[in-house]
């Protein structure tokens, strides 16, 4: 007996012993009566979120643009910015202010960027459009995207691949329109290796130009956007330059004259007052004979032709001193004119022994009612000219310049039409009105606004 009861002790205590000795489980939960025990539960580890590597800001220098394009991007009001979540450099056009001739801090609209291995993203337009059968056009114009390399691409072999490479320039005017920044052109390499030479415009980017040309039949077709944006008048100055200062003895100044018709037409026309229009208004190319022809074209598929004019525009008409400050106006010709017109036209009066007899008045007519030339009579061809082509100022484009504001001498503004009722004064009775067009002769926002009809 005393052996059994050893023998359980013993059991007892070995059974103790090695309970004590068994590995402990984190999280075990005591089991119930009759169940089978509970799995451990999972240990939940957290790993830290990895930070994101942030990509180093290059210099601008070391992907392609040197301080000399620097200073001349920031002359053209370009606002070059790094893009640290793009990893890139974005390039935004800032808004000109007129009044106090400087860019302002205001965007107006993304020109492009420049990636980390120097490649220029930018877009590019091409002027097109194609005559249809019935005198209308339709435009054909086309946008495409165009990545420039900036630095050289193979340094193993570096010569070769500088050819690639652009070449900006800033061709510095004299013109208004441009004798704060100049114009900026970029030239390239396209994929088939043949040199392109673009030109920068505010409002319409990158732009393609144009062979300009001076046959009357197949003019430059260019959309209106191209004239109020100023990117015709850049065509022209790159073609053609700044043309001969004009004489600043004796100008006799501008002014505007309304003028009542026999054939019951008003109009408002720009005249020097001396009545010499050749010295102070000549077509681009008058000297040889080659003017440039454009086409300008609506975006109802109408289209007028337009042989641009330099005049003479000085700050102070009362005592001009720089015969190189003048605009250079897009006047649209003889109203609609279809192939077969120009053709006829073309035909009976641009040869250059009749140039200066055919335009030798050269009056800009800014303004006009009652139909455009609607009794003319060229040999059988009656209403040779469209007689219902009207004008700008009063028909082609809406009647958004009827009131106008132009600034007189005395140093105060009258509405050029409209409101003052300068065409509406004028009958049978009272044939002519006249104002003088003092200080800036044509403001800015007219330019925008207005297609004169005709030299």
């Amino acid at each position: 007996m005393s052996r059994l009861i050893r023998t359980l002790t013993l059991l007892l205590t070995l059974s103790l012993l090695l309970a004590s000795c068994r590995p402990q489980t984190a999280g075990r939960r005591p089991q119930a009566d009759g169940g089978q025990p509970t799995a451990p539960s999972p240990t939940l580890t957290l790993s830290p979120s990895p930070t994101p590597t942030e990509i180093p800001q290059p210099s601008l220098e070391s992907l392609g643009l040197t301080a000399e394009i620097q200073q001349m991007f920031t002359r053209q009001g370009w606002q070059i910015k790094w893009d640290s979540q793009n990893a890139r450099y974005t390039i935004s056009q800032r808004a000109f202010d007129e009044a106090t001739q400087k860019f302002t801090s205001q965007k107006t609209h993304e020109v492009g960027y420049i990636d980390l291995e120097g490649n220029l993203h930018t877009r590019l337009t091409r002027f097109s459009a194609t005559e249809n059968p019935d005198g209308t056009w339709t435009d054909t114009s086309t946008t495409q995207d165009l990545v420039i390399p900036l630095i050289n691409q193979n340094a193993s072999n570096p010569e070769p691949a500088t050819w690639n490479l652009p070449t900006w320039n800033l061709i510095e005017t004299k013109n208004p329109a441009f004798e704060k920044t100049g114009i900026l052109t970029l030239t390239y390499l396209d994929e088939n290796g043949i040199p392109q030479t673009v030109t920068y415009n505010r409002e319409l980017n990158f732009l393609e130009i144009p062979e300009i040309s001076t046959d009357l039949l197949h003019p430059t077709p260019i959309p209106i956007e191209a004239v109020h944006s100023l990117a015709a008048l850049q065509f022209i100055l790159l073609r053609y330059g700044e043309g001969e200062p004009f004489p600043t003895d004796n100008f006799p100044g501008w002014s505007l004259q309304f003028y009542y018709e026999s054939n019951g037409t008003k109009q408002a026309i720009l005249w020097p007052r001396s009545g010499e229009t050749s010295r102070y208004i000549r077509f681009i190319g008058e000297n040889d004979f080659n003017i440039p022809w454009f086409m300008i074209v609506l975006p109802d598929g109408t289209a007028y032709p337009s042989a641009p004019v330099e005049i003479f525009n000085p700050k102070d008409p009362q005592n001009p001193a720089d015969g190189n400050e003048k605009l250079l106006l897009f006047p649209v010709f003889l109203g609609k004119m279809s192939y077969p017109q120009r053709y006829f036209f073309n035909l009976q009066y641009l040869k250059p022994t009749e140039f200066n007899a055919l335009f030798k008045q050269r009056i800009l007519t800014l303004a006009q009612e009652g139909g455009y030339f609607s009794k003319t009579n060229i040999g059988k061809w009656t209403d040779f000219y469209n007689p219902s082509s009207l004008d700008s100022l009063l028909g082609m484009e809406g009647n958004d310049v009827k009131t106008q504001l132009w600034e007189q001498s005395n140093g105060g503004y009258a509405n050029i039409s409209g409101n003052l009722g300068y065409l509406e004064q004028l009958n049978e009775k009272n044939k002519l009105l006249e104002t003088a067009a003092m200080r800036y002769m044509l403001p800015p926002a007219l330019e925008k606004l207005v297609l004169v009809i005709s030299p």
